[in-house]
């Protein structure tokens, strides 16, 4: 099949969240972790991808009758449960979505629920078990007509940077990616124009977004009269505009910092990316430790980088030691109060290395975003910082007296 990604690069996209390809007889993919399998099957013509926790029975997921869209559906969650592991935590709640355009949701009731969809190459359908798998279905609609490479890129599987490089709340981008922009694109036009007020010729949305932080502002326009108007915060379109910004990234020349889109109630709209001047912020001024996160996620070569953002990053590498020599500190005195502390910089990672240094005492590695990995003086220090590096962290509520 076109577009097949193999095994070796379904393992790397997988390792962050440990999740691996399995060797199965009768399987035509089966992948997962010590506790959780997904595997897909093939019966009576179609393609069953089932689930299996912890040894037990295996559970029908979906099924369909093309083999690429029951893989679409299989990376997907494995893209689901690596970006939990990267976000650590710190993800957002998911909306309560409604069903993307193009795609139809039938509920048949006892026999589940039917997902279809038109792709160039025709018609497309996804069956779902009845019961409560409506947020499931809503949520492979984001990404079923994807290929295989671009569902990896969206969930941050490109390859490139570390798998650590990424704060909470975005993931490691790749090169840029048409497809996955149009995607991107028609989403925020869709979330945009569903909140032009009734009666309005037209509604103009500015963000300015970063890899950590973003800042949007509305105004509506009747006729001669514009007026600014704030909305609630909607993690649907926040989403949407860190995709946009991962599909848009090119290696050493990094992605946009702001959007503006106008939509009209003819039907019309108009968008434009801003990839070079500094982005506005609304609130309080920035803090520039942030731009230090924006470019381990998406990296800038120097020479790509404009006036005001080396000295953005001159200005936020110069603070971020002491803040998370702070962090580190911080962490150790809920478990050993009073204790004599050492700190190490490891400037190639942006991050700080906090020892207690007596036997049994551990180490904290503090990340550039504050997220930290514990390790106990057992573990010999080249070992602890390779697993620094690869993404594993200790949860904050793991430090207690």
């Amino acid at each position: 099949m076109i577009g097949r990604l193999g095994d070796d690069r379904l393992r790397a996209f997988g390792k962050p969240a440990r999740v691996t390809v399995w060797p199965a007889r009768d399987a035509l993919l089966q992948v997962g972790d010590a506790e959780t399998l997904l595997r897909i099957v093939e019966r009576d013509g179609r393609f069953v991808v089932e689930k299996q926790d912890r040894g037990g029975a295996w559970r029908p997921q979906m099924s369909t009758g093309s083999l690429a869209v029951a893989r679409r559906y299989v990376i997907g969650e494995i893209g689901v449960r690596v970006r939990a592991f990267v976000e650590r935590g710190h993800r957002r709640p998911s909306p309560d979505e409604p069903l993307r355009d193009g795609f139809t949701l039938t509920d048949l009731g006892s026999a589940g629920l039917v997902l279809s969809w038109r792709e160039a190459s025709g018609e497309w359908s996804a069956s779902f078990p009845p019961g409560s798998w409506r947020d499931k279905a809503v949520r492979f609609a984001r990404y079923a007509e994807l290929s295989e490479e671009s569902i990896m890129r969206r969930f941050g599987g490109g390859g490139g940077a570390a798998s650590n490089a990424c704060p909470p709340g975005s993931t490691t981008p790749a090169g840029a990616d048409a497809e996955e922009q149009r995607v991107a694109a028609r989403e925020i036009v869709r979330l945009v124009r569903r909140e032009l007020p009734a009666g309005a010729a037209r509604l103009t949305m500015r963000a300015g977004v970063l890899a950590t932080v973003d800042c949007c502002r509305w105004w509506a326009a009747w006729g001669e009269r514009r007026e600014e108007f704030h909305r609630p915060d909607d993690p649907a379109l926040r989403e949407a505009l860190h995709a946009s910004r991962r599909a848009s990234y090119r290696p050493g020349l990094g992605t946009w910092f702001s959007v503006e889109l106008t939509v009209t109630s003819a039907g019309d709209e108009t968008m434009r990316f801003d990839r070079d001047d500094e982005p506005v912020w609304w609130s309080e001024p920035l803090d520039p430790t942030v731009y230090v996160a924006e470019q381990r996620c998406f990296p800038r070569e120097e020479t790509h980088q404009p006036p005001w953002l080396r000295q953005r990053l001159a200005q936020g590498r110069a603070q971020l030691p002491q803040r998370l020599i702070e962090r580190g500190t911080e962490l150790f005195g809920r478990i050993a109060p009073g204790a004599e502390l050492v700190h190490h910089l490891l400037p190639e990672d942006d991050a700080v290395l906090v020892v207690r240094p007596v036997r049994g005492g551990g180490s904290i590695y503090v990340a550039h975003d504050g997220s930290v990995l514990f390790a106990p003086s057992a573990v010999p220090p080249h070992q602890a910082l390779e697993l620094f590096r690869s993404g594993q962290r200790t949860p904050a509520e793991k430090f207690a007296g």
